[in-house]
């Protein structure tokens, strides 16, 4: 496969979206993700940090509340908010602050960790 793939694209200093732009290889991998993950399509971002970002964007409006650990990477504190809801924060490596946390949500509420 990775022969295949040198002599069709050959080697280069080629690297994400962000810094070399767009490439058929990229679309062709986020079809095979697609297919292999039996979902409708699949998309490919340069880093962890954007990764956050564009997940919670996905999940706008699913959940009535997030839990963040208190320090939690700032990628999960930046990408909160864009779940469209109220932000609750817990004591790190505190199960039980989580569980009070999660029972002071109510009962019908959608919690994501």
């Amino acid at each position: 496969m990775a022969r295949k793939a040198v002599e069709s694209e050959g080697l280069n200093v080629a690297a994400s979206r962000l810094t070399t732009g767009n490439h058929v290889v990229y679309r062709e991998l986020e079809r095979a993700l697609a297919e292999y993950f039996d979902v409708e399509s699949a998309l490919l971002v340069p880093t962890g940090y954007l990764t956050n970002l564009v997940v919670a964007q996905a999940l706008a409006g699913r959940f009535t509340h997030p839990l963040i650990d208190e320090r939690a990477h700032t990628s999960l504190v930046d990408a909160a908010p864009l779940l469209g809801c109220k932000i609750l924060s817990f004591r790190h490596c505190e199960p039980s602050d989580v569980a009070r946390r999660v029972r002071s949500c109510g009962r019908n509420s959608r919690v994501i960790l």
